[in-house]
């Protein structure tokens, strides 16, 4: 066990068993690009990539899965793919596929594939094998996206057809593969998206950056919400048009 995760553990951002496995199979520093020290990977620090995306800090990606709760044969919706380390976590969690690790990268790119929005673009997808559990990834930058494909393969999770990364707006959500148990945010809205709640099946839940909390909604009929909101984090505003 890295230090790292053993701290997430010892300090209570860790809580689940099932969860603590994921993140102790699923390292961090796979997915930084080669850029920092295992000091730096292994602290509970945010780190800027190449891309100059933001990694949360691994507290607060470990907090979010927790309030997630995400459970084997569930289908996962995540805006903002970023590294794919959440991805890939939340995929080990999700997933019936025990040896992933070290398959080849034998995922596809489609370009203009076709979706429902004219600002799609490529569509990231795995083999054919299309299992139960799955989590469907959106990323708008598509440099960001190629790299978090690569990332994420190290697992094997595009070719074991668990995780798919698709190019677009996460505005618009991703209703080919609604409704979804569990929708997971890693960008901050400043309104939530009403494709988001639509996207959500009745007893989902919606896990959150929202103002200086992690919001949590648990969708309890077609149009009601439970609402819950964890305070003392920081934030960066996504405004969407």
């Amino acid at each position: 066990m890295n230090p790292l995760i053993r701290y997430l553990i010892n300090e209570g951002y860790i809580v689940t068993p099932e969860i603590q496995r994921a993140f102790s199979a699923i390292d961090r520093a796979k997915f930084t690009g080669g850029r920092f020290s295992e000091g730096e990977i292994y602290q509970d620090v945010a780190l800027t990539l190449e891309s100059g995306e933001m990694m949360f800090h691994p507290s607060t990606t470990a907090q979010m899965v927790e309030l997630l709760a995400p459970k084997p044969d569930e289908k996962v919706l995540e805006v903002g793919t970023g590294s794919g380390w959440q991805t890939a976590v939340i995929a080990c969690l999700v997933s019936n596929f025990a040896n992933m690790a070290n398959a080849d990268n034998k995922d596809s790119i489609v370009p203009n594939a076709e979706h429902e929005s004219p600002n799609d673009g490529d569509v990231f997808i795995s083999s054919a094998i299309v299992p139960r559990g799955r989590v469907i990834s959106i990323e708008r930058n598509k440099l960001i996206c190629e790299q978090a494909v690569k990332n994420i393969e190290q697992y094997g999770f595009m070719r074991g057809g668990v995780v798919a990364v698709i190019r677009r707006d996460g505005v618009f959500g991703y209703n080919k593969e609604a409704p979804y148990d569990k929708i997971i945010s890693t960008i901050c809205p400043n309104v939530i998206p009403p494709k988001w709640k639509d996207n959500l099946k009745v007893g989902g839940r919606l896990v959150t950056p929202f103002g200086q909390s992690i919001l949590v909604l648990d969708k309890t009929g077609k149009n009601s919400f439970k609402k819950s909101s964890y305070f003392g984090f920081t934030f960066s505003k996504t405004v969407f048009a």
